[in-house]
């Protein structure tokens, strides 16, 4: 009867202990290479946002194994009748929910190049200070680096146009202590809805380039927004009168075709992948011909870290807990004998 009472505890330690190991870390896809719109960077100009209006969004990206190559054309529109002028950037290691994961994130964007009415104006990374711009009531990276310019805006259309890289190798696919390292890639549409009224029109166009397939992507958010060519080269994600929420953020997940792969020598030509990027005009397209695309895998399958977690709680909790229990089952049964046996003096 001891016995089976001491097993008894000892499954629902190891049932608690299991279910703390599958809750010590939550699911998420991390470090992706990526991006999101550019917002004010300064709180005070926050008073301009109901005044300048995205008008307009087209996103290209040169989709590669283990990088990206993007360019972000966008027409804002001055909806009062003088010129304004103030600080925009893109705040670094962004983060957002996502229906399928707890938390994605992205790492940081590269080589940035900026140009206002197709002049290049010079960009600068910032230590975010206390005064910076609180979008959806959550300030937006205070402790980390931002890449900063200054924008004109004259009255009417305004065209900014930028050019960056992105590491897509360093992803990690992550539940509890199990996890996944294939390419990721993401772009935060939500953050659009800062400026005033809703985007009129946009289009995300992703090109995969250097042997990638469609069958190499794994997992595309948000699903059923998105099609494909008949060559499965292109995919697009058109929208209009839009005022982008968390289900409107671009993630991709996809296959690591490369083992080695050397980031700086990509960086390093950074030139060469803008003039390859320009050769894409993604307004061009006729997109009625694509047809629909979904992938939705964004599970973990790799399990061998599982063991690990599994030990290292045990080891945490288990082991306490089981020396705890023995002590407490030998007191219990010391205490019990001895009743037993004073019993059996008094009733000789």
């Amino acid at each position: 009867m001891k016995k089976a009472f001491f097993v008894f505890l000892l499954f629902v330690l190891l049932a608690c202990s299991s279910e703390s190991f599958a809750n010590a870390a939550a699911p998420g896809f991390y470090n992706n290479g990526g991006s999101s719109n550019f917002i004010p960077f300064f709180s005070s100009d926050a008073d301009y946002l109901d005044k300048i209006q995205m008008q307009s969004e087209v996103i290209t990206v040169l989709l590669y194994p283990d990088f990206a190559v993007v360019r972000g054309e966008y027409n804002m529109l001055n909806l009062s009748n003088k010129e304004i002028v103030f600080n925009t950037g893109y705040p670094i290691n962004a983060s957002f929910e996502n229906e399928q994961l707890t938390r994605v994130s992205y790492e940081d964007i590269y080589n940035l190049k900026v140009f206002v009415d197709n002049k290049e104006v010079p960009n600068e990374k910032l230590r975010a200070g206390d005064s910076t711009y609180s979008f959806d009531g959550r300030q937006q990276n205070l402790y980390n680096n931002w890449y900063v310019w200054k924008s004109t805006f004259k009255s009417g259309i305004t065209k900014i146009k930028v050019y960056f890289i992105v590491n897509n190798s360093k992803s990690i696919l992550r539940k509890g202590y199990s996890r996944d390292k294939d390419n990721g890639f993401l772009y935060i549409l939500e953050t659009g809805k800062a400026w005033a009224k809703n985007i009129e029109n946009g289009r995300i166009n992703i090109q995969l380039m250097d042997g990638l397939k469609a069958s190499d992507i794994m997992g595309v958010s948000p699903q059923s927004k998105f099609t494909i060519n008949e060559d499965g080269t292109s995919l697009i994600y058109d929208f209009k009168n839009l005022e982008p929420s968390p289900n409107d953020n671009v993630l991709v997940r996809y296959k690591k075709l490369k083992e080695n792969f050397d980031f700086q020598s990509v960086v390093s030509q950074s030139q060469k992948y803008y003039d390859d990027i320009d050769r894409i005009q993604p307004s061009n397209i006729f997109a009625e011909s694509y047809k629909p695309f979904t992938a939705s895998d964004f599970k973990v399958h790799d399990s061998s870290s599982d063991w690990f977690g599994f030990l290292l709680i045990f080891g945490i909790f288990g082991v306490p807990t089981l020396i705890f229990l023995a002590i407490a089952i030998t007191v219990i049964f010391i205490f019990v004998h001895r009743r037993k046996k004073k019993k059996q003096s008094l009733n000789p």
